[in-house]
């Protein structure tokens, strides 16, 4: 008895693999994320980052939402488990547990209070990775849940473009 029915089960394997596999992406739509700016006003949550040409802007309820409109209005495809810094607005204090449990985030991005005017975010990222040193999202959450010995989160001043950092 001969096989025939070998032929279109491989065909129709081959079709479904093609439909299973992801489009191909250009390496200039992949935007990684080294700084994040979080503020808040009201209700609403602004995050920016320094992600391609143009500083993208997200803005939602929550954190998690601000994220995903970040994501979505961003000209590429955006990476913020890439982050390493994560500035937070003296209004967006009331955000840093959302940022602490956040799956969206990078659990070892470094978390910094954000004082004086608003810096670029490039320079601030080349500033804050040369100078290092702060809490990380991992700390800020064992704080939250009443560890002992976390690090202090530090706070970069921004004045008249220049940057310092203090404490942590």
């Amino acid at each position: 008895m001969k096989k025939y029915w070998a032929v279109p089960a491989v065909l129709a394997l081959f079709a479904a693999l093609r439909l299973l596999t992801p489009a191909a992406t250009d390496a200039a739509e992949l935007l990684p994320v080294t700084v994040l700016r979080v503020s808040a006003a009201g209700d609403a949550v602004e995050v920016l980052c320094d992600a391609g040409d143009d500083a993208c802007t997200g803005r939602g309820e929550t954190l998690d939402a601000a994220l995903d409109d970040l994501c979505t209005s961003a000209p590429g495809t955006l990476f913020l488990q890439t982050a390493e810094h994560i500035l937070i607005t003296p209004g967006a204090r009331r955000v840093l547990p959302q940022a602490a449990v956040s799956r969206k985030l990078r659990p070892a991005a470094r978390v910094y209070y954000l004082q004086g005017g608003t810096p670029n975010l490039e320079q601030a990222g080349e500033f804050l990775r040369a100078h290092g040193g702060g809490a990380r999202l991992t700390d800020v959450r064992a704080q939250l849940l009443g560890a002992e010995g976390a690090p202090e989160i530090a706070t970069l001043v921004c004045t008249q473009g220049r940057l310092a950092l203090y404490g942590g």
